[in-house]
């Protein structure tokens, strides 16, 4: 495991996700102390729970809908508080955010505008509440989740392929901008990641992800602990010299 058993703080958006919870239990494990944010309070505290019974430490939990700007300041600022800075930021929120994928011009406008403003405008403003800290620290990590379809045409995605191939050139922006002060950021793509409902689509022969695992030479879902991974070496130390990336974690999809 890369060298981050050094009390570095670090905030999980989204951790009631599958892909934030598996996040939150890796980093934790690597000897961060961990901070949980999301909308469901008890689902929160379930993960604390967990978290505190599998990894000995009980994370500081943070129940907030960060679509609100507001919301975002309070938590930082509560955060910088408690534990005195944010390390590593990472940006797991977002999602369809109750829509579904499905052709472009059946979007309504409301549709379109969430799936931006949850998947690009979001992961902007966070990063930029944490990054006057980082800056003053001289250290800092923010990896992004993004997805493969911000890195390939697939269909039905129309806007939330937009605002994850954002997410790309945002992380380049922060590297060029922020790399002089000790900051890195980057961003992972998973491909299709086999959360429960999406296990179910593919069981019920979903034709979109039966596709999507055809061109996939491992064969597999990306799993919640892959990404975690992923993320735990992005967010260490020892990953100081990769900046400004966008990485697959697809099983090779994106190549093929």
């Amino acid at each position: 495991m890369p060298d981050s058993s050094n009390g570095r703080v670090a905030l999980v958006t989204g951790a009631t996700g599958p892909i934030g919870r598996a996040v939150a239990g890796e980093l934790a494990s690597s000897g961060l102390r961990v901070v949980i944010s999301g909308r469901n309070s008890e689902a929160l505290a379930g993960l604390s729970d967990e978290l505190a019974r599998t990894r000995g430490e009980r994370p500081v939990s943070v129940v907030a809908d960060l679509t609100d700007d507001e919301a975002v300041t309070r938590t930082v600022d509560a955060v910088t508080e408690t534990l005195g800075g944010i390390d590593v930021l990472v940006n797991s929120a977002g999602g369809w955010a109750g829509a579904r994928p499905g052709p472009f011009l059946d979007k309504s406008p409301a549709d379109l505008r969430a799936q931006v403003e949850n998947n690009l405008l979001l992961p902007v403003l966070l990063s930029r509440a944490v990054l006057g800290g980082m800056v003053e620290r001289g250290y800092g990590r923010i990896v992004a989740i993004s997805s493969v379809a911000g890195l390939i045409g697939l269909a039905g995605h129309s806007a939330y392929s937009a605002a994850k191939a954002g997410l790309s050139g945002f992380v380049r922006q922060l590297a060029y901008e922020f790399g002089r002060f000790g900051i890195t950021a980057n961003c992972l793509a998973p491909g299709p990641v086999g959360t429960p409902n999406v296990r179910r689509l593919v069981e019920a022969g979903d034709p979109g992800l039966l596709a999507m695992l055809e061109q996939t030479p491992s064969g597999r879902l990306t799993t919640p602990e892959d990404i975690a991974r992923a993320v735990a070496f992005l967010g260490s130390e020892a990953a100081g010299h990769i900046n400004g990336q966008t990485i697959a974690v697809d099983g090779g999809m994106t190549a093929a």
